[in-house]
């Protein structure tokens, strides 16, 4: 039976206006014990929750003494039963997974070049109008989905850039690779098709998103048009695109013709699966939250976004329309939970070295599904004085972000400072607007005689800088 100290009753719509401002204001402007008190509202559903988060860390250190407390002694502080202590061993277990998730073998991966092109043949092989396709993919060069853009030529006079955009955004893809059909010929890639590449290129690189290649198919001949080539990614960061250009430069420029023994169209493609151990404690932690409807709305989150990051960081109104508005604000609310945990074992007046930095900024940005812009600030023994956030919102080259950075590093009396901002669902590849902010950046603090360290990008588990 749970403990819980008697402070009268709860006040009055208290936990609704927390529940507002948290989807306000996100975690920034909760302290860590309301973050915890909020966390508790799922097994303590009756009482203030307050004191007993306050307990909970004075017995603990913190927030991450709490998460890897064993069960006995957490149902030592007052306030804590055995399904509480339960819930907070499984919110624990959060921290572990992000970050390592493998999603399962039973999945089609698009990292070999000629397959891709053979697939493609396969589809068009019987169409007789001109069709675009594109494969939506994963880091991995998984499978998301497969669309049908539209029935037209692939030529810059009728080209929509707009379905691109909409399917990346909305299946979270960070590589897309695109294919459109000549059915009697040319053989070979039209001026049109080179331009009308050049827009698509453009216009998902500028939303972070690698169009990793464009395939002309012409009855059973495939030719690429390198669309890769002006995308200046971290291949170490992704494998599986390294692997697809390394298995691309032995047909660069040349037409491919392939065999198609029974001449079938292509069935349409189904997404990866994701991993079972990951469900099973997916639909646990949701319980929580759901009781019975757990396995449902965990198998629909992880179908749309495959990995329980994926589903933290996805937009509030997104999740909301998917599963709930309820689960939605839970969902927000273990990301934050998660994020401070991690973030709150760095202390202020300590030195940290880049590897260290970059995994403080990967969990400051654990549930963010909005661009955002921080200031990390160090003194001239390269101490850590304060992480402070500039703006939300693309970033972009105004004297604005530059202007508030400078007057953030003078009060807090910054010898050092660097700059970082997320990509998210996106991959780490730098904007050109990414690079303008940069060199205002580098620019002004030099005016102010204040060095200038890096800039990072995050994105999910990734970490680049911006390189001038």
């Amino acid at each position: 039976m749970d403990k819980f100290i008697d402070d009268g009753r709860v006040h009055e719509g208290h936990r609704s206006r927390m529940r507002d401002k948290l989807l306000t204001h996100g975690k920034r402007i909760f302290d860590t014990y309301e973050l915890l008190e909020m966390l508790l509202y799922q097994v303590i559903p009756y009482r203030d929750t307050n004191p007993v988060a306050k307990n909970l860390l004075y017995a603990f250190g913190g927030l991450d003494g709490v998460l890897s407390a064993p069960k006995d002694r957490l149902t030592n502080v007052c306030g804590i039963g055995d399904k509480a202590a339960d819930y907070l061993q499984t919110v624990g277990r959060l921290s572990e997974i992000i970050g390592a998730e493998i999603v399962s073998e039973d999945h089609i991966t698009f990292s070999d070049y000629e397959k891709v092109g053979r697939y493609f043949v396969s589809y068009f092989a019987g169409v007789t109008e001109k069709q675009v396709v594109a494969l939506f993919l994963d880091s991995s060069m998984r499978l998301i989905s497969m669309k049908k853009m539209y029935d037209l030529d692939y030529e810059s006079g009728g080209v929509k850039v707009k379905p691109f955009i909409d399917e990346a955004i909305k299946s979270h893809a960070v590589v897309v690779i695109t294919a459109h059909n000549h059915p009697y010929g040319p053989f070979y890639p039209t001026p049109g098709d080179r331009a009308t590449n050049e827009v698509i290129n453009e216009s998902l690189n500028i939303m972070g998103v690698v169009h990793a290649e464009h395939y002309l198919i012409s009855g059973d001949r495939f030719a690429g048009l390198d669309s890769l080539k002006s995308f200046a990614v971290k291949l170490s960061q992704m494998p599986a695109v390294s692997e697809f250009i390394d298995t691309r430069t032995r047909y660069e420029g040349k037409l491919h013709k392939v065999d198609i023994p029974d001449a079938k169209h292509a069935e349409p493609l189904q997404p990866a699966g994701y991993n079972l151990i990951d469900r099973d404690y997916f639909i646990k932690l949701i319980g929580f939250c759901l009781g019975d409807d757990a396995q449902e709305k965990a198998d629909m989150l992880l179908l749309k976004y495959r990995t329980l990051e994926n589903s933290l960081n996805a937009p509030v109104r997104e999740l909301s329309e998917l599963v709930g508005e309820k689960l939605a604000v839970y969902l927000k609310l273990l990301a934050y939970v998660t994020s401070r945990r991690l973030t709150d074992k760095y202390s202020m007046g300590k030195r940290y070295n880049s590897a260290e930095i970059a995994e403080y900024l990967k969990a400051l940005f654990l549930g963010e599904s909005v661009e955002k812009t921080y200031l990390i600030a160090f003194d001239s023994s390269g101490r850590l004085l304060g992480v402070e956030l500039l703006g939300e919102g693309t970033v972009n080259s105004s004297e604005i972000l530059p202007r508030k950075a400078v007057e953030t590093a003078m009060t807090l009396s910054a010898h050092k400072v660097s700059v970082t901002h997320n990509h998210p669902f996106g991959t780490t590849n730098p904007s050109k607007d990414d690079v303008d902010i940069t060199r205002a950046f580098v620019q002004i603090f030099t005016a102010c005689e204040i060095e200038f360290g890096e800039h990072f990008i995050i994105a999910g588990q990734l970490c680049d800088t911006v390189n001038l």
